[in-house]
Formats: C-alpha cells, structure tokens, sequence
C-alpha cells in the first residue's frame, strides 16, 4: 500500500513540472475582417498578455482623433515627429491587416494626408513617431487595444511625450474619439413660388391690419381763370409710398447657417374683396434677418369734382395698407468640413410676409378743400351754400 502511495506521488509531480516547463502560445490572430464598425468606438475581444506585451484584440475600421485620455490632448503628427495638441490637428483612420493595423493620417477635415502614423527606427526599442511612408516597417504593424496605441505586436507603445517605447515601461492611454465633421457652408436655391400666376407672378394672400395711409393728389383742379357762370370737371390723381419690410419664415430649414444669403425676384399681387394690391421683391436677403423698402402706391381718377368758375380745390384721400404672405419652397444645400461627409440637399418652406403693403384701396370718399385763387375769387364752399 504504502509502495503505490509513493509511486502515485512521483507521477504527479513529473506531470507537474513538465507542464511548468511548457510554454503557452497565444493563437495568432488570424482575422482580416473589413467590417466598417459605425456603432462604436470601443474595444472588443480583449486579451491580456504577458512578457512586456500590451493588450491584443481584433483591429477594426474606425476614422477620428486619437486622444490621450489622461491629458485630454489629441495625437498630431508630421513627416518629423508626433506630438499631443490642445486641439485635433489630425484624424486618424484604422485599417486593419493581417491581425493587425495600419493607421492612416488625415488632416483635420477627413482628407487622406498620403500617410501613416510610423515608427522611424523599427528595430530599436525607443524611437521618434511621424507622419510617414505607409510602406515602410514601422507603418504596418500597430493596434489600438484596451488604450494601448502600439506597433509589432503591442510590444512599442505611443508614450506621453509623443514618442516609442516598450510598452512594459510606460504607454500613454490613448482612445479613439469620433471627429466632429462642421457645417462649412449652406446655400438656399431654387427659390418658387408655390401659387404661380399664369403671368408669372406669385398669388399672394392680404391681411388686413388696421392701419391706413393719407394721401394727397398733386395736382389741384384750378378753375380760377374761368367765367364765374362757367364750371370745370376735374379728377384726382393719388400717389403714396410706405416703408414695406420683407420677413422670411423658414418652416423646416434646420441647421441653416445664420447670415446666409438668397435673391429672390418676382412680382407678388394680391386681389381680395377688400384690397388690390401688388408688391415686387427684387433683392438679396440675408438668413435670419428682415428687410425694409420703399413701396409706393399710385390711384388714378381716385375721384372726381365738378367746380364752378373762379375757384381753385384739392382732394385728400386715405387708403388702405396691410400685408401679403405668399409661400415659396427653396432647397436647402449643406456643406459640411469633412469629404466623408456628403453634401446634404432638402426641399424646405417659407412664408415671406410684406408689412404695410400699400394698396389701390381708398377708405371712404376724398374730401374736398378748397385752395386760395392767386387771383381774387369767391370760395367754392360759399358758392354752394
């Protein structure tokens, strides 16, 4: 009993040591995958490894800022040497090759540079990183695992100071961050009117706001120099201008940029039971803000007065004023920072409304007054009495 004690002893600690002598090898990561990962930025398939290397996982496409985490800095590199910047001065875009990566250099609106991100001296343990040829040895073989941004394996890691050293000493803890592609430019064109006349013009709609415009004809009817058993028929003829302002109302338009600029030309008439009136629009508008006109109304034959001999009149009238809207679509094209980013194109609305419209439309009757002869004569009003 005892014999088979001992000997099942020593069989155990054989099979003991034997298996400390073997040497665990990490299967080699054999995935060339090409999936473009738009979900997110963080890591998968994390493995930690020992003898002075870094985390290993399966490298995917990603495109933005390689920020160290630590100091909020962003990774920039030329054909010199790499740095961390306050601001992101490069993007970087992760291909991913044979198990590991390539990272190519883009500047900071997504255009490829032409490079990558490269360790000068590939076979030395400390080294200076740069913007440099994607074919060279120290340009294919890098990951980004778990905030360990490293080359050969994940034995050289991205440091502090924006160099290459061993992993096992130090590693700046590096993450990816999405880049923020900026509106650079928006345009509004193809501006129509939605209710177009057969004549070109646009229908609008009148709104009536109360307000009223005096008006005054220029030309009196002057009857001074006629027999006193004579009379004179005269008609009145009216003009009046108003300050107009134009205000557009985008009902969809998001993302427009303030100060952008549009043209718009066309002639607005409205045609209601209670006004005549029409309106040109020939100007540049500037997004967000309104613009003041001139609009001026004219009223032939507003009315008309018979005058006896000798006397002189005028007429004063008051007409109406209001507002027209009229809706337009336009096409709101966005331009953004990034060449990834495509240019956006959407049909958007707008109401353009015209304050204090003049119209044709007189409030009640003229009224009629009499003007001094320059010669001696009897007043009109007396002479009717």
């Amino acid at each position: 009993m005892s014999i088979f004690l001992v000997l099942a002893a020593s069989a155990l600690a054989f099979q003991l040591n034997d298996l400390a002598g073997m040497r665990f090898v990490e299967p080699a990561n054999t995935d060339s995958s090409d999936e473009v990962d738009t979900e997110s930025y963080d890591e998968v398939d994390e493995i930690v490894l020992t003898g002075g290397h870094g985390p290993k996982c399966s490298p995917r496409h990603k495109t933005g800022y390689l920020k160290n985490i630590q100091t909020l800095q962003y990774l920039a590199c030329d054909s010199s040497s790499c740095r961390w910047s306050k601001e992101p001065v490069n993007q970087f875009r992760q291909i991913p090759r044979k198990g590991q990566a390539q990272f190519r250099i883009l500047n900071v609106n997504g255009t490829d540079m032409g490079t990558c991100l490269d360790r000068v001296n590939c076979h030395k343990g400390k080294s200076g990183a740069r913007a440099g040829s994607c074919s060279h040895c120290g340009a294919k073989h890098w990951n980004l695992c778990s905030n360990y941004l490293a080359e050969d394996g994940m034995q050289n890691c991205i440091q502090t100071d924006g160099s290459i050293a061993h992993c096992k000493s130090s590693h700046a803890s590096v993450k990816f961050e999405a880049a923020v592609c900026k509106v650079t430019r928006t345009e509004i064109r193809d501006l129509k009117c939605v209710s177009e006349t057969t004549g070109g013009a646009c229908e609008g709609e009148w709104k009536q706001n109360g307000k009223n415009h005096g008006a005054s004809s220029k030309v009196p009817c002057n009857a001074c120099s006629a027999k006193n058993d004579t009379s004179l028929t005269c008609s009145f003829d009216f003009s009046y201008s108003t300050t107009a302002e134009q205000t557009w109302h985008w009902q969809n338009a998001v993302g427009m940029e303030y100060g952008t600029s549009f043209t718009a030309g066309m002639d607005i008439g409205i045609a209601s039971i209670s006004a005549t009136a029409s309106f040109k629009v020939s100007d540049t508008f500037t997004w967000g803000k309104s613009k003041k006109k001139s609009a001026t109304a004219g009223v032939r034959a507003g009315c008309s007065v018979t005058v006896p001999g000798g006397t002189e009149v005028n007429s004063d009238a008051v007409f109406l004023t209001g507002t027209i809207m009229a809706r337009f679509t336009a096409t709101q094209v966005t331009h953004y920072s990034c060449p990834s980013q495509p240019i956006k194109t959407k049909t958007i609305s707008s109401t353009l409304t015209v304050t204090n419209v003049p119209t044709q439309t007189m409030v009640g009757a003229c009224k009629i007054y009499n003007v001094p002869c320059r010669k001696k004569s009897r007043s009109l009003l007396n002479r009717l009495d």
